[in-house]
């Protein structure tokens, strides 16, 4: 579309199993939920706000996001 952007990945290693809610957001294995998997939803809490994308890969032990956002 003729509209550049900038692109965060993050990666991080996991036991090989993602637990998901009712709509398919990734869920923490962390016994501490208070405290831990609230990364996912910020990223895509921001991805919504900005117009932006993002992209969950997962391989044998490594899950990846990738952000996509707009530049002005």
């Amino acid at each position: 579309q003729g509209k550049q952007y900038l692109s965060i990945k993050v990666e991080n290693t996991y036991d090989g199993k993602l637990t998901t809610d009712k709509n398919g957001n990734i869920l923490s294995s962390k016994k501490d939920k208070k405290n831990h998997g609230i990364g996912i939803h910020n990223i895509k809490e921001i991805v919504n706000k900005y117009d932006g994308r993002y992209e969950v890969e997962t391989k044998e032990d490594t899950y990846c996001v990738t952000v996509f956002l707009k530049l002005s």
